[in-house]
């Protein structure tokens, strides 16, 4: 009722998006009528949105789920190939091999950074998203994104080079993994 003596007092049209009513999700409108200038009533208008809400949960539920079951394997692929690298470095001498295992552990990194991006996102959208706030030295966050976006910018003929600042920086105060986010996406690479 606030709402739509607000849409008599201002004239303008009064939307809530999403208002509870029992079981039911509805999506609620109330818009002035006038007689000129003045408002004399108002157009009181409610769509039930009930299956939308169903459908968007499920979707989020698929998305968390599936991302989950997702990193597990890829976790495996890239622990697999970086113990591969690790304990038998000097006896792949095959240059082909090494670039093939190079593929891959690269590829199972960027798969399993998109699928924590998926959690992210079903993270946000059901309000469950957190900020871990530290103090941090920005120019090894910049320094890091750029060794791991270096195979992939070879691979697209692309150069990447960061000269660190001469003078030390202040550190940063913030989220530390989406400060490396939004380097990488700043970075653009295609």
């Amino acid at each position: 009722m606030g709402s739509c003596r607000e849409c008599i007092v201002t004239n303008k049209v009064v939307e809530l998006k999403e208002v509870v009513f029992g079981k039911k999700y509805l999506r609620i409108f109330c818009a002035p009528v006038s007689n000129g200038s003045d408002p004399i009533g108002y157009v009181f208008l409610a769509e039930d949105i009930t299956e939308a809400k169903v459908m968007e949960r499920s979707r989020d539920e698929f998305f968390a789920v599936a991302s989950h079951e997702l990193r597990t394997p890829l976790t495996a692929i890239r622990g697999n190939t970086e113990m591969i690298f690790d304990l038998y470095a000097d006896k792949i001498v095959d240059k082909d091999m090494k670039e093939m295992l190079s593929d891959i552990n690269l590829s199972s990194v960027r798969l399993i950074d998109m699928v924590n991006d998926f959690l992210e996102v079903s993270r946000l959208e059901q309000g469950r998203f957190e900020m871990k706030p530290v103090a941090f030295d920005l120019t090894e966050v910049v320094a890091k994104v750029m060794r791991d976006l270096q195979g992939v910018a070879a691979g697209n003929s692309v150069t990447l080079s960061f000269t660190p600042p001469s003078a030390s920086l202040p550190k940063a105060f913030a989220d530390r993994n989406r400060a490396e986010q939004i380097i990488v996406n700043l970075v653009a690479m295609p």
